[in-house]
């Protein structure tokens, strides 16, 4: 079977180890990269404007070409199934002539573009065309509520993942990222920095790592704490999971998450999980046994306190949560399987 994954194949977590799993598991794999259409980088600031623009609103002539050049490849392959990932950019129009030339058409969004928090230009083009869709998956489950009230469609939940060669136990930890609390993950003006501030005044080590950071009133006592600017990992973000002996969630409200791709990497790396607590991530990691949660930020003091002296009940639940997220398969591949299913049961009704 041949499968086209589309995407703007930036960021080493999304399209590029989909891409990657769907050949490993025997399919005959093609890209289509998008992110080129709106690549300005080295161009005039006149294409350079052009360009953000056409990136903001999803309009003007290269994303036509975009739409074009789409149809065009998916002539030339002749793909059974087209997986769209963030599919911001791709008219009905095209969706229709795809699906003309004997594909299935799937559509993926790991945001929520039912969210009050994005403008509406935002989500446009991709809500317009959502019911051409063969099948929306959907990331979070309030989204499957969505698409049917709004839209009257249906939807199955793909929840994230994490990749096996990414997140992983190590053996021995890294001095420079060992400490006994840290966060790894964006701000967002949720209140996450005074739940943190209080963490990193509690007299216990702590780290914070992520982007925007900046915007936080707590910004320099963070910088103060991390000696220097707070700074993202790239290829180190599994040697801090590692490193810590408490690892953070906090779960978007821009998205109205309750839970977050986190939740499996930080389990599938071995560490112990103290996250925000929801209804959903209780049915994934069972409370006190595999995962630790709280509500408030006393509550999340307590339980840091709690749990940085009694070693033994930590290391437990840490290990309790790795065999769960193994057990339950929440690893990429797992999530590759059941795109593959949903396809052979979308064209069984066919």
């Amino acid at each position: 079977m041949k499968v086209l994954v589309v995407g703007e194949f930036r960021w080493e977590i999304y399209e590029k180890p989909l891409f990657k799993v769907f050949q490993e598991l025997g399919y005959e794999t093609y890209k289509f990269e998008w992110k080129k259409y709106l690549d300005y980088e080295g161009r005039s600031k006149f294409i350079e404007i052009i360009k953000r623009v056409e990136n903001k609103f999803h309009i003007g002539p290269d994303v036509y070409k975009m739409n074009s050049d789409l149809v065009a490849y998916v002539k030339k392959i002749s793909p059974e199934l087209v997986f769209i990932y963030q599919g911001l950019f791709f008219t009905a129009a095209t969706l229709k002539t795809i699906k003309f030339n004997g594909a299935k058409v799937f559509g993926y969004c790991n945001d929520d573009p039912f969210s009050d928090k994005a403008p509406k230009y935002f989500w446009r083009k991709y809500l317009s065309s959502c019911r051409e869709y063969d099948l929306v998956f959907s990331y979070r489950l309030k989204n499957i509520d969505d698409y049917k009230r709004v839209y009257g469609i249906d939807s199955e939940i793909l929840r994230s993942y994490y990749i096996e060669d990414r997140n992983y136990k190590l053996e021995k930890s890294a001095e420079k990222y060992e400490c006994d609390v840290a966060f790894i993950g964006h701000y967002e003006d949720d209140g996450r920095d005074e739940f943190l501030i209080k963490v990193a005044r509690s007299g216990h080590s702590f780290k914070v790592y992520g982007a925007e950071w900046h915007r936080s009133k707590y910004y320099g006592e963070f910088k103060k704490i991390m000696g220097g600017d707070v700074q993202q990992l790239r290829g180190d973000y599994n040697i801090a999971l590692n490193s810590c002996k408490i690892a953070l969630v906090f779960l978007s409200k821009i998205n109205h998450d309750t839970y977050t791709r986190r939740c499996f990497e930080i389990p599938a790396a071995g560490a112990f999980m103290l996250s925000e607590y929801t209804d959903d991530l209780a049915t994934l990691f069972e409370p006190d046994k595999e995962a630790v949660y709280f509500n408030n930020a006393d509550e999340l003091i307590n339980k840091v306190d709690y749990y940085l002296a009694h070693d033994d009940e930590r290391i437990a639940i840490a290990q309790n949560g790795y065999e769960r997220v193994r057990r339950d398969g929440h690893e990429i591949k797992d999530r590759a399987r059941q795109i593959i299913r949903a396809y052979e049961r979308t064209s069984e009704r066919n």
